[in-house]
């Protein structure tokens, strides 16, 4: 009876669609505890972030792309507060996954040099 490879996934941590469902989570309840229910809410609590990422992206959009960059800019910065949010939120979780990774691997290492050189 032939022996069966693990996958790769069970061998090495892979970011999977389960631990990006997690940070949406944590970032939902984020914007909860921010008092973020809707888009109303959204706009009325984070005025002045909103309006300081509009104008910086429109003008950059305007430089890179006239018009049309202008515009695109402008939109992109009605939700650039929230989308660095979000940012935040998934680097944290992936920084915590990989340091529960190494912290493994150096607990291993650990026990190994302690059993072997010592």
């Amino acid at each position: 009876m032939a022996s069966r490879k693990p996958k790769l996934s069970q061998v090495l941590p892979i970011w999977t669609s389960d631990n990006a469902t997690a940070a949406n989570l944590f970032f939902q309840m984020l914007l909860d505890l921010i008092g973020i229910t809707d888009i109303h809410s959204y706009i009325q609590k984070w005025r002045i972030p909103i309006v300081i990422s509009v104008i910086v992206c429109a003008f950059i959009g305007a430089a890179n792309g006239g018009l049309r960059g202008f515009v695109i800019g402008g939109l992109l910065g009605i939700v650039a507060p929230v989308a660095l949010l979000w940012l935040g939120v998934m680097l944290t979780l992936i920084a915590m996954y990989l340091a529960i990774y190494f912290a493994a691997w150096a607990v291993i290492v650990w026990i190994l040099w302690a059993l072997f050189f010592r």
